[in-house]
């Protein structure tokens, strides 16, 4: 059982995902789920459970632009469905990724993972630009022994240990949704790991043409360092950092919903004071 549930595929084929999911979460959950920004998280793995030799983004970034290919199969997975699951090699051990072939949204996940490292959020899985057997695309690496909120909640399993702290990375999500607006967040595309940390997957709707918050009633608190970073955040960096992904409109329709989303917090502040509206 424990080596189907490390194949995202086999699993999926083995065994229902409410059964898939209950196995999966199962496992002793800590007690503080808010990793990101400052905490630890649970590390990468192999397809074994063990952790992988690199860990730290860059490392697995240079991993998924080097490894080598072992097998590939069809996801028919909700909200993943046509992508591929790749089963990769790198310095002797092997992990799973997402290949999504080139299109015009295939970007926007490049995108979508360099706004999150600007944020220091850590909510957005490593990806990287990756050609496969000649197909142009982009290669995101897989989080073990994670599934995705409707699989949790269909498994009767979405009981958080913490409910505040996962509130808190909810908040973070609408933050960050918000900035590359992304309407398209869903059960489906949302991945809770053994820790109960959540991770953003699927940015193919994002960066619309909009300068709308388009969660500003879900907006009503910030973690304190994230507020600051994302303050700090100015117009040329967001437009030196998005170049390689966004047109010029989209660059400047996000410098736009970064100002609106200043100035929806600053009002907040103003009203209730940071010690209701920071944590």
């Amino acid at each position: 059982m424990i080596a189907c549930m490390n194949n995202p595929n086999m699993a999926l084929r083995a065994i229902p995902a409410a059964a898939m999911v209950f196995v999966v979460l199962a496992s002793a959950i800590p007690t503080t789920l808010y990793a990101a920004p400052g905490g630890t998280l649970e590390p990468w793995l192999d397809i074994t459970g063990e952790p992988l030799p690199f860990q730290e983004h860059a490392e697995i970034q240079k991993a998924l632009e080097s490894a080598t290919m072992l097998n590939r199969t069809t996801i028919d997975r909700p909200g993943l469905e046509g992508l591929e699951m790749l089963l990769l090699e790198a310095e002797g051990a092997q992990f799973y990724a997402v290949f999504r072939a080139k299109s015009d949204t295939s970007a926007l996940e490049l995108a979508a993972y360099e706004i999150d490292r600007m944020l220091g959020l850590d909510h957005v899985p490593p990806v990287v630009a990756r050609s496969i057997e000649g197909a142009e695309g982009v290669l995101q690496i897989w989080r073990q022994r994670a599934g995705t909120e409707i699989e949790v909640a269909e498994a009767g399993q979405l009981i958080p240990a913490n409910p505040r702290d996962f509130r808190q990375q909810r908040q973070a999500m609408y933050l960050f949704d918000s900035l590359i607006a992304n309407p398209g967040r869903s059960e489906a595309n949302t991945l809770i790991d053994t820790g109960w940390h959540l991770w953003f997957i699927d940015h193919s709707d994002a960066f619309e043409s909009t300068t709308k918050i388009l969660y500003e009633v879900e907006l009503t608190k910030c973690e304190e360092n994230l507020w600051l970073r994302f303050k700090a955040m100015d117009r040329d960096e967001l437009e030196a950092r998005m170049a390689p992904f966004l047109d010029e409109k989209q660059q400047a329709k996000l410098v736009k919903r970064h100002r609106a989303l200043v100035k929806h917090f600053q009002r907040m502040i103003d009203t209730f004071g940071e010690d209701v509206v920071l944590y």
